[in-house]
């Protein structure tokens, strides 16, 4: 299991000069459903971090 980790503002990655942002991450955690119940909440009223069953984000 993983879960999906969504930035308020979105970060750069890999790509050194920073044109690239990342809106999220998918990581796997041994307890994902406790992070996710940890997570501060986001403007909209959504989880910043929710669980995700099989590690890959599904877009919802």
């Amino acid at each position: 299991m993983g879960a999906c980790i969504r930035f308020h503002h979105p970060v750069r990655g890999i790509d050194p000069f920073g044109f690239v942002r990342h809106p999220s991450l998918t990581v796997t955690v041994a307890e994902p459903r406790v992070l996710a119940r940890q997570s501060p909440t986001i403007a909209d009223g959504s989880r910043a971090v929710r669980e995700v069953g099989d590690g890959v984000d599904d877009g919802t």
